[in-house]
């Protein structure tokens, strides 16, 4: 909950036609960073969705014909002041008229994109992995652009895609647009989850409950090294059985199986270095019957791409994934944890369009 604050709405001589809501305030006691933040939206149309534990009520817009570029932003995103991109964001629904959304609670980007997709000829995220994720699963089926303008404290994808990072401005005006393959993970009582990067079992998955929040937000990539070495001293590895395109690979003590689309996770870690993300393919790297401390060891030839030639290791590319363990293992997807084994991946070629800047 933001303490301390002060909340002040003012008409802003310099945003026509816009009101602005500006918030100031302390995220928690003793901190001295004062957060600022600019939500922009019109006057005519109040959010329309409920809220779900919101900090503060984010002006919403109601879309016009004019009106085709949907903005979703993830207010907690560390880039978004990092990177201060407040002014370009408010610039940009001034230039280009579009629609911008603050999300409000986990799974929003994904619940209005499907409910809204149609209404719009392009999607740009603002944040980070989770929050493209969210956005990738909401447009799975309707013919809408997407891009991303990094804003969360990780976004592996934008690595792995020709163009990218690039500036807000740029991903509004371009007309041109690229296929990308999606991978589909779909569990036993027929949940499906969507990803763009990597859907991962065992140390990936631990990796990301070990990560201390404050560290996430202070330095990306010592909190996944963190969360990772913490990982590796605690977690129980589990025999697995995997099936790569039909070929049976016994795991015994699977330590890790990252399935990817594209070649990074863990904020630039090139776990599949050849990956693409359009090549139709999964890359599929397992490291099973292997030790606490061989794992260690070796930890660092995951930063240099050199991991997929140690000899316990398996690199190959497929398009379905299967995996049965003798137990129950954690998974995650694009950074967060969703659910666990079993479960069975695909992947889907060309299924969305990628915004080339």
């Amino acid at each position: 909950m933001i303490r301390g604050g002060v909340l002040l709405r003012f008409f802003d001589p310099n945003l026509p036609g816009k009101w602005a809501l500006m918030i100031l305030g302390k995220r928690w006691p003793g901190d001295a960073l004062l957060q600022l933040r600019t939500i922009v939206g019109r006057r005519e149309s109040p959010a329309c969705l409920p809220s779900q534990g919101l900090r503060h009520q984010p002006i919403s817009v109601r879309v016009r014909e004019d009106q085709r570029a949907l903005i979703l932003v993830n207010p907690e995103g560390v880039g978004l002041r990092k990177n201060r991109l407040h002014a370009a964001i408010a610039a940009a629904v001034e230039k280009h008229c579009a629609v911008l959304v603050e999300t409000r609670y986990a799974g929003h980007a994904g619940d209005y994109c499907r409910a809204h997709a149609g209404e719009f000829d392009k999607v740009i995220s603002v944040g980070g992995d989770g929050l493209l994720m969210d956005v990738v699963n909401g447009l799975i089926g309707a013919d809408v652009a997407f891009g991303v303008l990094p804003g969360g404290s990780a976004c592996d994808f934008v690595k792995a895609a020709p163009g990218y990072p690039a500036p807000l401005e740029r991903l509004l005006g371009s007309q041109e647009t690229m296929p990308v393959d999606v991978g589909k993970v779909t569990f036993t009582d027929g949940l499906a989850r969507y990803f763009l990067e990597e859907a991962g079992v065992g140390l990936d998955a631990a990796s990301i409950a070990y990560i201390p929040d404050w560290l996430r937000r202070v330095h990306v990539k010592r909190a996944y090294d963190v969360g990772a070495l913490r990982a590796i001293l605690r977690y129980r590895p589990a025999d697995a059985r995997v099936w790569l395109d039909g070929d049976l690979v016994e795991l015994p003590r699977l330590q890790l199986l990252a399935v990817c689309n594209a070649p990074y996770f863990g904020d630039g870690m090139p776990i599949a270095p050849d990956a693409k993300i359009d090549d139709g393919q999964l890359h599929v790297f397992a490291i099973a019957d292997a030790s606490r401390f061989e794992i260690l060891r070796n930890f660092r030839m995951v930063r240099s791409g050199t991991h997929i030639n140690h000899p316990q290791a398996i690199y190959r590319s497929c398009r379905r994934v299967r995996i049965e363990a003798a137990r129950e293992m954690p998974m995650c997807i694009d950074g967060d944890l969703v659910c666990h084994t079993p479960s069975e991946w695909e992947v889907l070629p060309e299924r969305l369009r990628l915004i080339v800047p």
